[in-house]
């Protein structure tokens, strides 16, 4: 599979958002709040804080889908017009839809004072919506703000949660890869545990996405092996220190130059290049880089342009070194 159609293809944390809020991957103290009678429920605001990738947002999409809901990405709109005009604007308006109205405040955490200084206001003011918000950093919240939010803290609090969350979520990836057509046995759902969730857990969306990968690696194949989850291990990581330093704004391109130079005598500049395609792009996906759509649009544009050039390059170092410096002007700026 080429590297556009990896990306035609939808994600897998979007394909397979859970439908029921049982479904989800969290213990049962946070599931238990918001069900009564099989009922969805939303009694109070709720501030939901975590490290990323455990599903804060994913349960405040699904609990606010079941009501009318507004969605507010704070830390791309974090100015005082967003609340005097989008959130106050949304919460005085007759809803049609539903008898309640939910806000949600998804990445909280990167708010400017002006934005919390008229959300106060706001939520005093419009007491009869909910307000669900998001934030990795609870620190970052003011006092003010949390005090009028019930506070859920998405960390595991227990071994016992861990192990809980540990077989939902071998579940999870059994269901998915047999959803996608590969037989699954015991033997492959071990080395996925021991390679890919031990490693990467509590960060469940990373998870997932790795298990696309394997997906995309493993399309003509009706049965997954051992040999095929210890390659997408080691491909991941064998590149990760060209990845972090391409994402490293401080270095110059004379040391980008210095240790590319150096990089090539242990690996083949082809296996570089090809891990600068679809297997770099996923690792961008993990790493919540902002304005990920349009930047994509830019990386798959100028991927496409390098790899027509290195077919009649005299020399192909000098085009995998353009790759690199136009892939950090890209996803730098």
């Amino acid at each position: 599979m080429n590297i556009l159609e990896t990306f035609n293809n939808k994600l897998f944390t979007e394909k397979y958002r859970p439908a029921k809020l049982e479904d989800f991957i969290l213990p049962k103290r946070i599931i238990s709040m918001f069900q009564s009678s099989n009922e969805i429920q939303i009694p109070q605001n709720f501030l939901f804080f975590g490290t990323p990738g455990l599903g804060k947002t994913s349960l405040a999409k699904f609990l606010a889908s079941h009501f009318d809901c507004l969605y507010i990405n704070v830390s791309s709109e974090t100015g005082i017009d967003v609340v005097r005009n989008k959130i106050s604007e949304y919460c005085s308006s007759i809803s049609m839809y539903s008898n309640l109205k939910v806000v949600i405040l998804d990445e909280m955490d990167g708010a400017s004072d002006a934005f919390y200084k008229a959300l106060r206001a706001t939520m005093e003011q419009y007491s009869d919506c909910r307000f669900i918000g998001t934030c990795n950093y609870i620190n970052k919240i003011p006092d003010a703000i949390k005090s009028r939010f019930e506070l859920i803290n998405f960390n595991f609090t227990s071994d016992s949660e861990i192990k809980e969350c540990y077989i939902l979520l071998l579940k999870r990836i059994k269901n998915i890869l047999e959803s996608e057509g590969f037989v699954i046995s015991k033997e492959v759902l071990e080395e996925i545990l021991d390679k890919i969730i031990f490693p990467n857990f509590p960060d469940i969306r990373k998870i997932v996405n790795i298990i696309q990968i394997i997906v995309v690696q493993n399309t003509n194949k009706k049965e997954l092996t051992k040999q095929d989850i210890d390659a997408i291990y080691s491909q991941r990581f064998l590149h990760i220190k060209l990845y972090e330093l391409i994402l490293n704004p401080n270095k110059s391109n004379e040391e980008i130059y210095t240790f590319v130079k150096s990089y090539l005598k242990k690996y083949q500049l082809e296996d570089v290049f090809t891990s600068l395609g679809s297997m770099f792009i996923d690792y961008l996906r993990e790493q919540q880089i902002q304005n990920m759509e349009l930047k994509l649009t830019q990386l798959v544009a100028s991927f496409g342009n390098h790899q027509f050039q290195k077919k009649f390059a005299i020399e192909e170092f000098i085009v995998l070194l353009s790759l690199i410096y136009e892939y950090r002007k890209i996803l730098n700026k």
